[in-house]
């Protein structure tokens, strides 16, 4: 558990310096939204399988 203390220090920082800490996440979020657009999502079933296994060899095989 992290100590109160540390936790309090931590709060005090980011209240104190608050325009210091909210600028480069408000820079991040933007990045990330502006690079959003080139994500691409794709999901493979062969990708979640171990192709050495027997039962994913024995698809590969009756699969044509």
């Amino acid at each position: 558990m992290i100590p109160k203390r540390w936790v309090e220090a931590y709060l005090r920082f980011l209240l104190r310096y608050r325009l210091a800490v909210a600028a480069p996440v408000a820079l991040a979020t933007v990045g990330f939204v502006l690079s959003v657009g080139s994500l691409r999502v794709h999901t493979d079933f062969f990708d979640f399988h171990p192709p050495a296994h027997p039962y994913i060899k024995m698809y590969h095989s009756y699969r044509p």
